[in-house]
């Protein structure tokens, strides 16, 4: 992210004068994709367990209720 900012500085004019609007679309692109990578494994558990479990246990957890 500083880096995608350094650049932007450089390369557009004006952004710290307020005359040019910096790139907001790669920025927020580069933070959504980080955010989607950090937030798979919290979700991928307690989708997968009840999965794996039912694979690997078949019927007796299900009979013994």
């Amino acid at each position: 992210m500083v880096v995608e900012v350094r650049r932007q500085f450089k390369e557009i004019k004006g952004i710290m004068e307020g005359k040019a609007k910096p790139e907001y679309g790669v920025a927020v692109d580069m933070l959504t994709a980080a955010a989607i990578k950090e937030i798979l494994n919290p979700v991928a558990a307690p989708v997968l367990v009840p999965v794996v479990v039912g694979l690997v246990l078949a019927r007796r957890p299900l009979a013994e209720c």
